[in-house]
């Protein structure tokens, strides 16, 4: 795993919850299945990298803040997936939101900054990604480009 681990997931959203998704014994065991965490942060990160390698070179020396939460919204919509109870419009939302932010990054239209270890390397202008927004898509978020 290259820009998030298991620990930052469990951070994230909570022991409980991933354990939840990830506990797929039966009957349950109550302990989080590692090998389906794993699974969920590398199709995350795949999947990001993918939109960014014609653009950056790959893994990328230290991954932004911005980066990493589209990556951990990525993963914890990745365990949703395949459950009956569905996924939820937040989840579902954070993820579309990551991809977009992939998209726009690996197109050149946003730039990821980047802190090396020699100093500030400014690759752009600044990419912070809005709030995570748990309300249905508006008019007005429409026209500012959030969905």
């Amino acid at each position: 795993m290259r820009y998030l681990d298991a620990q930052q997931m469990i951070d994230s959203y909570g022991l409980e919850a991933i354990t939840d998704l990830t506990d797929r014994s039966d009957p349950p065991r109550g302990q989080i299945d590692m090998d389906r965490l794993v699974g969920a942060i590398e199709a995350a990160e795949e999947l990001a990298e993918g939109y960014l390698f014609p653009r950056y070179t790959l893994p990328l020396p230290v991954a932004p803040k911005n980066f990493t939460a589209h990556v951990r919204a990525v993963a914890f919509y990745n365990l949703h997936r395949n459950r009956a109870c569905g996924i939820a419009d937040e989840v579902r939302w954070a993820r579309d939101e990551a991809e977009e932010f992939f998209k726009r990054a690996g197109s050149g239209v946003i730039a990821l900054n980047m802190q090396t270890g020699q100093g500030s390397q400014e690759m752009g202008a600044a990419s912070t990604p809005p709030p995570v927004s748990f309300a249905p898509p508006s008019v007005f978020g429409a026209l500012l480009g959030r969905f």
